[in-house]
């Protein structure tokens, strides 16, 4: 109807919130501080992680990345950069 009232298409926009991935379980239970410019590892090995690393689950993110590639973790709290 308002379309048609103003001869013009209407279009309605949503940004959607994408897939919540997660990390697997870290040794400590509290899990483990970062340090700004650590080297941090994200991989599919299913040992708990530590400070070095830890498992993402996600194998198609581990394909994709690039070096300079940009990861946000927990809704964009924590920003990792692939190297």
């Amino acid at each position: 109807e308002i379309e048609e009232k103003y001869a013009h298409p209407i279009a309605v926009l949503g940004d959607l919130q994408g897939p919540k991935l997660r990390v697997g379980e870290f040794s400590k239970p509290e899990g483990e501080y970062l340090e700004q410019g650590q080297i941090f590892r994200l991989d599919l090995d299913e040992a708990k992680g530590d400070k070095k690393r830890v498992q993402l689950p996600h194998p198609e993110i581990l394909e994709a990345s690039e070096i300079g590639h940009v990861l946000l973790v927990d809704d964009g709290k924590v920003k990792l950069t692939v190297v």
